[in-house]
């Protein structure tokens, strides 16, 4: 089955379908223009997608990540890196509803049209759906989350890192056969 990807395919699959034109406009660089239009351009929605949606990603971190301020800083760094911005354009289809101009080096500049997505992102999704959108698509996996040298990147060293920012123990995890088809487990960090 092929799929026909179209801005009124995507806001759909975002939750926002009444939203379409306003999805196109938020991937419209202002070199599409023939007079580089930035008042029909993504430039505001860019704006927003750096800012605000940073903004809803760093009150995320505050509200559940562990950590110290400048922990949680460098988490919200590594979150906007350029590899995870280009799994967004990927996982979106970006490269088929961006519209921009010939003076436009997408190779280059790739990272705005993402950022002019999140701008629509930002203003457009409900609340519910803003948020799964910033755990599915920001933190789901954990690496990127990891110091650069963190070794043994299993879910179980993810969990003893985390323990022991949040708690300075490591957490421990016991397992209680209560039938032959049901365990109950208790994590305690402390």
């Amino acid at each position: 089955m092929t799929v026909f990807i179209s801005h009124r395919w995507l806001a759909d699959r975002l939750g926002c379908v009444d939203k379409h034109n306003e999805l196109k406009k938020a991937l419209t660089h202002k070199s599409f223009f023939k007079n580089e239009d930035s008042e029909n351009s993504n430039s505001r929605y860019v704006f927003l997608g750096m800012f605000a949606f940073k903004g809803k990603v760093a009150e995320t971190l505050f509200n559940y990540l562990p950590g110290t301020g400048t922990q949680v800083q460098h988490y919200l760094g590594n979150l906007f890196k350029d590899e995870i911005l280009i799994r967004i354009y990927n996982t979106y289809h970006l490269n088929e509803l961006c519209r921009y101009g010939s003076t436009f080096d997408l190779d280059k500049q790739k990272h705005i049209t993402v950022f002019g997505f999140l701008g629509f992102v930002c203003q457009w999704l409900r609340p519910d759906k803003l948020n799964q959108f910033i755990v599915r698509n920001f933190l789901t996996e954990t690496d990127h989350l990891m110091p650069t040298q963190f070794k043994n990147r299993n879910l179980k060293s993810q969990c003893n890192y985390f323990s022991r920012l949040r708690y300075k123990n490591n957490e421990l995890v016991t397992t209680q056969v209560v039938n032959a088809y049901l365990f109950s487990s208790t994590v305690n960090a402390g």
